[in-house]
């Protein structure tokens, strides 16, 4: 199946049958404003977040809310930007920081706070590497080892200084033994990539006259999406479509 969302409905499209299904408040969502969609292999579910931090879990015959963020006393951005499937849990980038959910018990089991002394930091993305997750933000990206049960302690997080570029970072992917990261500037974007083998950065993809939106990847492919075309490149890094 393949998924597409606007800010009102999430659309489904069956490649063998092609059929096309619209969800929307409607029928299946319980809210408006989607900021962010996933597939989680672990539950089998379409994980949608929206603006004001709401999360859906749609499984194939039913669906449930997952209000906490929406409802908490937080003040501020409770936006969700992107939702990282790992090992049974998501992690929700928020506009206040990472919100790790578990989806079979229905519930949120931590946050962190990143910001400095612990305070409130938007993050853009969450990235899983070598047994250490990334958190990255508009200023600064954070790392920190994935089986650290301490988590939720800023202190336990330092900051990453060899990526390449001052300034912001929207979202970052590994792919076909690369590191691609997607870094924002007043005027351009760019998608650099570091070979995991050599640990050399590059230049991979710059468009001056297109921002890109998401950097995104299966196992096959590989895809850049812009302002008004989408890039997609095979295992090879060769152009495919």
């Amino acid at each position: 199946m393949v998924y597409a969302a606007t800010p009102y409905a999430i659309v489904s499209y069956n490649p063998a049958t092609f059929e096309i299904e619209r969800w929307s408040k409607v029928n299946r969502l319980s809210d408006v404003g989607i900021s962010a969609v996933e597939y989680d292999p672990s539950s089998d579910a379409v994980i949608v977040g929206y603006s004001n931090g709401n999360l859906d879990v749609l499984l194939e015959d039913s669906q449930f809310n997952i209000p906490d963020i929406k409802l908490s006393n937080i003040v501020g951005d409770k936006q969700i930007y992107d939702v990282l499937p790992y090992n049974g849990l998501l992690y929700l980038s928020t506009g206040f920081g990472v919100v790790v959910v578990d989806v079979s018990a229905r519930e949120v089991r931590s946050t962190y706070f990143l910001g400095l002394n612990g305070a409130q930091q938007k993050i853009n993305d969450v990235l899983v590497l070598n047994n250490e997750i990334y958190a990255i933000s508009d200023s600064l990206v954070l790392k920190a080892s994935v089986s650290n049960p301490f988590l939720a302690n800023f202190q336990n997080w330092t900051e990453v200084v060899d990526w390449p570029a001052a300034g912001s970072y929207s979202d970052a992917t590994e792919f076909a033994g690369n590191l691609f990261v997607h870094a924002v500037d007043q005027t351009n974007d760019k998608i650099y990539k570091k070979d995991l083998m050599t640990g050399v950065w590059s230049v991979f993809s710059e468009f001056g006259n297109m921002r890109f939106g998401r950097i995104w990847n299966s196992e096959d492919y590989l895809c850049l999406a812009g302002e008004w075309a989408a890039i997609c490149y095979d295992e090879l890094l060769y152009l495919a479509y």
